[in-house]
């Protein structure tokens, strides 16, 4: 169960942020303590089991170079936090029925609007899909809890969820982990099934099935992704590993992007799942505490005091225009 902190104003907020969240021993403890919860979920299938399992071993190897540096280490890393609004966790696309046809909107998309085609790369392409408000697997967090903060307070919802990441684990915009779940939305349903199935089977492996001599994958799924891959990177090499493709992934700023620097934007896209609710415990896994907001305005005068309004926050022409109608009238 998570911690819920309970916030009126802003020194509610430092205070119990600040008791909850700056040891970072304590924080890799909630990490874990919330996979091994996720793991007493009765309404787990075998093959969430298993991938709980498994990147519960994964957290806890990380975590522990946290907890225990190398001798020739100042530290053993860090653990990034993570803030995004609770309705909009799990991503539109994984929502409902909306899974069996993301490549249909994904590709649709792509023609209704040329400059989505026209970016650079997959994971671009994506990230501009997302921010024309299409359906798509990506998800908007902010590295900032008083953003947060603020845009629960001004939205309505009044709550956002804590997640915690280990920093070695956070991708950036041209990694391969990132090209890997940003060319997902090109598979069909059945392709995403298939791959789904073929990542489980291959999980304790590390790898997928080849034939001899590495010329191909063994099945179509993920021989089919490797294709659409290397048409971005034809240098990319066939070391696909199956748990990258189940896990969501946070990436880190595209610092030419104003938005995401001046907001502190990161995505997390999520990864293969074939129901709302596995999206859902997926990524939920990676929550660690949420805040409730009792007192809206209270909260929202305070972060004035500080600077962080809608004004501040405005990062192109189009979201100013949209705060002086708002606050100035006509």
């Amino acid at each position: 169960m998570m911690h819920t902190i309970k916030i009126s104003d802003i020194s509610d907020f430092t205070t119990e942020f600040s008791a909850g969240f700056s040891d970072v021993m304590k924080t890799a403890d909630k990490i874990i303590s919330s996979y091994a919860s996720s793991l007493e979920n009765s309404d787990l299938t075998d093959t969430e089991k298993r991938y709980f399992e498994y990147v519960s071993a994964e957290k806890s190897a990380a975590l522990d170079a946290i907890r225990n540096p190398g001798i020739f280490e100042k530290t053993g890393g860090s653990v990034k936090l993570f803030f995004c609004l609770e309705d909009g966790a799990v991503p539109e696309i994984l929502r409902g029925d909306l899974s069996k046809k993301e490549d249909e909107i994904y590709i649709k998309m792509g023609v209704m609007a040329p400059d989505i085609s026209s970016c650079g790369s997959y994971y671009h392409r994506l990230i501009k899909t997302y921010q024309s408000g299409c359906p798509c697997r990506v998800t908007k967090v902010t590295s900032n809890p008083l953003t947060a903060l603020y845009y629960a307070a001004s939205d309505g919802c009044g709550k956002a969820t804590v997640f915690a990441v280990p920093e070695q684990e956070i991708s950036y915009p041209a990694s391969d982990k990132t090209l890997m779940l940003s060319c997902l939305p090109l598979l069909s349903y059945t392709q995403k099934k298939e791959l789904y199935e073929a990542a489980d089977f291959s999980l304790s492996a590390g790898r997928f099935r080849q034939l001899k001599g590495g010329t191909r994958y063994l099945d179509d799924a993920p021989e089919e992704l490797y294709r659409i891959i290397t048409t971005e990177k034809p240098y990319f090499r066939r070391e696909i590993s199956p748990a990258d493709l189940l896990k969501p992934l946070f990436v880190s700023p595209d610092k030419s992007d104003i938005k995401t620097v001046k907001q502190d934007i990161y995505y997390m896209i999520s990864g293969l799942c074939m129901s709302e609710a596995e999206a859902h415990g997926k990524i939920f896994a990676n929550a660690v505490g949420e805040f409730e907001i009792t007192d809206k305005e209270k909260i929202l005068s305070g972060l004035d005091l500080l600077g962080i309004n809608g004004a501040a926050l405005c990062a192109d022409a189009r979201s100013a225009a949209e705060y002086i109608k708002e606050n100035y009238g006509r």
